[in-house]
């Protein structure tokens, strides 16, 4: 006989060191040597456990991206070439 515990797993990709994002995020409550269990309601399991830490250029490295994109197409967009 084991006792269950709750565990986090989530997936990432990443452009760079800096540029990431999370995909595939689960809670889960398994055995916490063979992994095997039953998986969990997101919303119950954070609300019950709250917010997993995942590091912060992964939770938003993709909005950061998106925003070095659209501020540099903004630059280029402001200063037209001369000539």
């Amino acid at each position: 006989m084991r006792d269950f515990e709750p565990q986090f797993a989530y997936k990432y990709g990443r452009f760079d060191l800096l540029f990431g994002f999370v995909y595939g995020r689960r809670y889960q409550l398994a055995c916490p040597v063979c992994h095997h269990g039953w998986r969990l309601d997101t919303r119950e399991a954070e609300r019950l456990y709250g917010r997993p830490d995942i590091p912060f250029r992964l939770r938003y490295g993709l909005v950061i991206l998106l925003g070095v994109f659209a501020a540099l197409g903004a630059a280029s967009l402001a200063m037209p070439p001369t000539g």
